[in-house]
């Protein structure tokens, strides 16, 4: 439907003039359409429930996503079912009653590549050192990178029965008690941390912050449809308009009032249009301001904005009788600074319709008429007066010259611009916007700041520690695996 609204011109949507375009020129297709319903697609039933819909499912989606993320954002040590997962061996825990603990059996010293890089290879490095200074090095070195450092020390091996640190005997007691741990009957001879390290651990916040932009999008496209207002007001130079005359039904718009002062197309050669402006004054709070409007960058004030969208001239006409009294003048708008354009317009009070082609800058070239540029500096008309089929005037006059047909005759004396400019008011326009900014922090915070995370133990052997380390990255794994390597390289060398 999105698709249909975008390709079909909708009544009453942004400017109707493509929909009065295509209802001139196929009449019978917007029928059709109209039929259909596809003319109106952003104000039908339908359009409202599917945007509702697909409403809700984003709040669901997003709301469902809360959870996982808040446990992400609050990591802890890990646990020894994680070190299982992730291919490293669990921290001691207590034995059974009567049992010996045994050191670790380290037997992989070589780095394991390849397959699961994202969800976490291995890699091990022996030390001389002591767990407890080892991991200070590791410390030091992930800090200086910017991570946050979780440690686990996992509780002390129980002794056998009857080996109490005092040579007493000591019934069983439980490793975990109410009153903490039985520091007489653990040996604390075995050293073993584990540790998790994260960088950019608020990235996952990205994704939902994403997820919301999506749920501004609807709220102002839902506003902006319900209650955008768009008019079309064609205005000449030196007339003004007053907002409070384009406003209809319960629709508000600010007060103001304009007044066009000049209109300035711009040309590239003899029919490039580069640049079209308008200076205008407006009248709004008890202050006059003069400024400059153009078609990509309209006056805003308030919620409404205004640009001027299209121009041509407006020439002022005087007819006149035989014996030279003014019977009717006006300006009349006319569509004809196009190559070969021509307009035409009644001629009040008479049956005659003029049909007028425009040289701005008249020139005769090889007999064929022309026009040396777009500027009004020596205007001609190309003019045909007729009663229905019969032509009673045929002819060029320049500006101010008289053409005479029958007890009548028509002059041009004056020739000015006009322009179309559209009131636009959207209080919608401003919710997607932020939308749009909403999604650009989401996408650069979760693209950028991705999450890193390095989980690793700790052990103590007979010649010092053992250092192993697995790692996971929500982007570009290969990436984080070189920094690991690096990372460990720094702290064998260092």
């Amino acid at each position: 439907m999105l698709l249909a609204g975008i390709l079909i011109p909708q009544k009453g949507f942004d400017s109707e003039d493509g929909y009065q375009t295509l209802l001139e020129s196929h009449p019978r297709l917007v029928s059709l359409l109209d039929m259909l319903g596809l003319t109106g697609i952003h104000s039908s039933p339908l359009w409202f429930i599917l945007v509702a819909l697909l409403t809700i499912n984003i709040t669901l989606c997003t709301l469902f996503r809360v959870a996982p993320l808040i446990r992400r954002f609050r990591p802890e040590a890990p646990s020894p079912s994680e070190l299982i997962n992730l291919n490293l061996p669990p921290p001691p825990t207590p034995l059974p009653q009567g049992s010996c603990p045994e050191p670790f059996d380290f037997t992989q010293d070589r780095l394991v590549e390849g397959e699961g890089v994202r969800r976490g290879s291995l890699f091990s490095l022996d030390s001389e050192h002591s767990p407890q200074e080892l991991l200070a090095r590791l410390r030091s070195r992930l800090i200086s990178r910017r991570y946050r450092i979780w440690v686990d020390t996992p509780p002390p091996t129980p002794l056998p029965q009857g080996e109490g640190e005092k040579g007493k005997k000591i019934p069983p007691t439980p490793p975990f008690s109410k009153g903490g741990i039985r520091e007489d009957v653990y040996s604390t001879k075995e050293k073993s941390l584990s540790f998790r390290a994260v960088k950019n651990r608020l990235a996952p916040f990205g994704s939902l912050i994403f997820h919301l932009s999506f749920i501004v999008f609807l709220i102002g496209g839902i506003i902006s449809i319900k209650t955008k207002f768009v008019r079309n007001v064609i205005l000449a130079e030196g007339q003004s308009l007053s907002s409070r005359e384009i406003a209809e039904g319960k629709v508000r718009v600010p007060d103001l009032r304009m007044r066009v002062e000049k209109i300035n197309p711009v040309y590239e050669g003899k029919s490039y249009l580069t640049d079209l402006s308008s200076r205008v004054k407006i009248y709004h709070d008890r202050k006059e301001n003069d400024v400059t409007i153009k078609v990509n960058r309209p006056f805003t004030y308030k919620s409404m904005s205004i640009l001027i969208k299209d121009f041509g001239i407006t020439p002022l006409y005087i007819l006149r009788d035989a014996k030279g009294k003014e019977l009717d003048g006006a300006f009349v708008n006319l569509s004809v600074l196009g190559p070969g354009s021509e307009d035409h317009f009644p001629i009040a009070g008479t049956p005659y319709t003029a049909y007028v082609k425009f040289f701005p800058d008249y020139v005769l070239e090889e007999g064929e008429h022309s026009s040396r540029s777009h500027l009004p500096r020596n205007p001609a008309f190309q003019l045909e007066v007729k009663e229905g089929e019969r032509i009673a005037f045929e002819g060029l006059i320049m500006r101010g010259e008289q053409a005479s047909f029958d007890d009548f005759s028509l002059t041009f004396p004056r020739v000015r611009y006009w322009g179309r400019f559209t009131f636009i008011k959207d209080r919608g326009k401003s919710i997607i916007f932020a939308g749009f900014f909403i999604a650009l922090i989401g996408l650069v915070w979760r693209l950028l700041f991705y999450r890193k995370e390095i989980v690793g133990l700790i052990a103590q052997h007979d010649k010092g520690s053992k250092l192993q380390v697995s790692w996971k990255s929500d982007l570009n794994p290969k990436l984080f695996a070189e920094e690991v390597k690096s990372l460990l390289q720094d702290i064998r060398g260092g």
